[in-house]
């Protein structure tokens, strides 16, 4: 319905649903156990998603076009554009967002949240939910570098944003300027 809605008001979409397992999902033990109607615990499917949206994030920016993805669950309070252009990030070639929720003031909360992330401004992981890559060389040549490594990658645990993290904090491309 989603898809249809942005092609009657003549905004760009991209239809997906054909590369996802929604029957899959609701046939895994985790979907009905706990009620599921989506497949984010489904992670064969999920990482499918991901892999898409790296995918489509490559091919757009390969056109020239500079992409602000956002997930469905983050809500805009303004428009982002003054801050993307107008500030010093204007000049950054990936921006992205953290996960960095933790309650930092209490002393007696625990050092890793349940999914083992680690307390810290900078420890915390990048969120790929709000995500902005100019079409720069830079910009582009990360981007190649996270497709490749979804593509090569044979962990079954591993999403997009896992590919992402590792990616920094590994120095697969620890903020070089990439080869001409």
């Amino acid at each position: 319905e989603t898809l249809e809605e942005c092609r009657r008001k003549g905004m760009p979409a991209v239809g997906v649903a054909e590369f996802f397992d929604f029957e899959g999902c609701k046939g895994s033990d985790h979907c009905r156990q706990s009620g599921v109607e989506g497949f984010r615990m489904h992670k064969e499917s999920f990482n499918k998603m991901g892999h898409v949206k790296v995918a489509v994030l490559d091919a757009i920016l390969s056109l020239g076009y500079d992409v602000l993805l956002s997930d469905v669950d983050v809500v805009w309070l303004r428009d982002p554009s003054p801050f993307i252009t107008d500030t010093a990030v204007a000049k950054a070639d990936v921006l992205v967002s953290s996960d960095c929720i933790f309650d930092f003031l209490r002393e007696d909360h625990v050092f890793t949240d349940h999914y083992g992330q680690l307390r810290g401004a900078l420890m915390a992981e990048f969120n790929t939910g709000v995500l902005l890559v100019r079409a720069t060389k830079h910009g582009r040549h990360f981007v190649a570098k996270w497709l490749e490594a979804i593509e090569r990658s044979t962990e079954r645990t591993m999403n997009d944003q896992s590919h992402f993290n590792t990616i920094l904090k590994r120095g697969i491309m620890p903020f070089k300027q990439p080869p001409d």
